[in-house]
């Protein structure tokens, strides 16, 4: 009875642990487009830098304001790009975090799958001597 109590533990086990490694698997996959989403954004920022710099001598050459107005909208938008792209950094930490611990939950779930299956067969062989001395014992009687 008990056997077959650790045996459906160990089977739950199992199941957990897979759950946890698509769980781990769909955060991998997310942390990698967030990451993607980063560096697009980051170099969009560089992109949108150097249109600034650019607008910015053209603004101080020409001295159009137009220009100004253009220039002012695109260092909005790279700040909002920044903010974005710390948002996202801050997403990524926490799935980085997350990930670390499925990770550890997974190892804990696998030894103590490991220490249920010890266990197991110890008390199969000790039962199994129990039943040997058992035998000895009886054999022993009926050549008294």
């Amino acid at each position: 009875m008990e056997s077959l109590k650790l045996a459906q533990s160990k089977r739950n086990i199992v199941s957990l642990n897979t759950d946890l490694e698509k769980d781990l698997q769909r955060i991998d996959e997310a942390n990698e487009e967030l990451l993607l989403k980063i560096q697009e954004k980051e170099h969009e920022i560089q992109r949108l830098e150097s249109e600034i710099t650019q607008m910015g001598d053209a603004a101080k050459d020409e001295g159009q304001e137009k220009e100004n107005v253009t220039l002012l909208e695109k260092e909005r938008a790279l700040q909002e790009l920044e903010e974005k792209t710390a948002r996202l950094e801050r997403k990524n930490e926490t799935l980085v975090h997350s990930t670390t611990e499925l990770q550890r939950k997974v190892k804990l779930q696998q030894l103590q799958a490991s220490c249920t299956d010890q266990e197991m067969k110890l008390k199969y062989q000790e039962t199994l001597k129990r039943l040997e001395e058992e035998v000895e014992t009886r054999f022993l009687q009926k050549e008294v």
